[in-house]
């Protein structure tokens, strides 16, 4: 995999998973799902993995302005922000990923967010609720649903963050898909950095300890910043321990 995803990579990815699957599996009446309650800012779909496409959708007009025809596995997946879209597809590869491996309950699910184009070209911020809808005889994942709010009016920031909800096992599987998406996001003289300034040490002394000069410190702490989509300190540490690129006790 390479190191930063392109459009391709992630339409790439679910190509491999339909293989996985072996033969589309397909569910072709969502009744149940023409009864899920969405509220104004909101739209639901459903993304079958063993196809792959988009098999269903509910409110995306409405959210984003594309018809139901319009709003493919494509524009889902790779209309998202350019400093989002290696972010976002990583969790979305790791979630997958580990859906397919593992046993998934129906209270599962995964919260992520990110900013995403609309069809009149404005990006608007939104939380990506998703979980398992159609599993096989052992809850693997080929189908799930998932809800988009647009939470652009809270504020939030550019951040892609990202919470998991399942029991302690599927969880702590999980975290492990999660680790090992983003081992590659920076390079081995890059996690070097991170890991000086995560004990506190300024550029100066980074560039000291570490032989480099101190404009070779400072343009790969911007390009950390940059992969990280982070804009402190603080915002960055956050991120490479929540992300597993450093571990600390103090998480």
């Amino acid at each position: 995999m390479k190191n930063n995803f392109q459009k391709y990579d992630i339409l790439e990815f679910c190509n491999e998973i339909a293989d996985f699957h072996g033969k589309p599996l397909v569910k072709d009446e969502y009744l149940d799902l023409e009864k899920f309650p969405l509220q104004e800012k909101q739209c639901i779909y459903i993304l079958n993995w063993s196809l792959p496409a988009i098999t269903y959708t509910r409110g995306v007009k409405d959210l984003l302005g594309y018809t139901d025809n319009e709003f493919t596995l494509n524009v889902a997946l790779t209309n998202i922000h350019p400093d989002d879209l290696d972010l976002a597809n990583r969790i979305t590869r790791a979630t997958v990923s580990h859906c397919c491996k593992h046993g998934n309950s129906r209270d599962s699910y995964l919260n992520v967010t990110y900013r995403i184009k609309r069809k009149d070209g404005i990006f608007i911020k939104v939380l990506r609720q998703s979980g398992l809808y159609l599993g096989d005889e052992n809850n693997n994942l080929i189908s799930n649903y998932s809800v988009l709010t647009d939470i652009s009016f809270m504020n939030y920031g550019n951040t892609v963050d990202w919470e998991i909800k399942a029991n302690e096992l599927n969880t702590k599987n999980f975290h492990s898909e999660i680790y090992k998406e983003f081992s590659t996001l920076f390079s081995k003289r890059e996690k070097e950095i991170i890991l000086q300034i995560h004990d506190g040490l300024s550029n100066s002394d980074i560039s000291k300890k570490l032989n480099l000069s101190p404009h070779t410190v400072s343009t790969h702490r911007k390009n950390i910043l940059r992969k990280s989509n982070c804009n402190s300190k603080e915002s960055l540490i956050f991120f490479c321990i929540r992300n597993g690129v450093i571990q600390s006790s103090k998480f």
